[in-house]
């Protein structure tokens, strides 16, 4: 069984040493992994951050072909944030 966040954890991490330069962004894995990831402080003091996140999450979970949200975390630092998602297509 795989864990999910711990996915999360690495490409968010990934994400953080190779993207930093792109502040938001998505991109599809082959296997049917959707990533979607922030470099915008996701654990700092302004919240704006992680509500975007939850409206992120909000707003693919009201799609009629929802993908399925396999995990999240945030980098060591806490600054970049990463959701990996399978998208509808590839469920069942």
């Amino acid at each position: 069984m795989t864990d999910w966040n711990l996915e999360a954890k690495k490409a968010a991490n990934y994400i953080t040493e190779h993207l930093f330069e792109a502040h938001r962004g998505a991109f599809a894995k082959p296997n049917g992994i959707v990533v979607v990831f922030g470099n915008d402080g996701y654990d700092g003091d302004d919240d704006r951050v992680r509500r975007e996140v939850e409206i992120v999450r909000s707003d693919l979970a009201e799609l009629d072909t929802a993908p399925q949200e396999l995990g999240f975390a945030t980098c060591e630092d806490g600054y970049a944030w990463c959701l990996l998602f399978l998208a509808a297509s590839d469920r069942d």
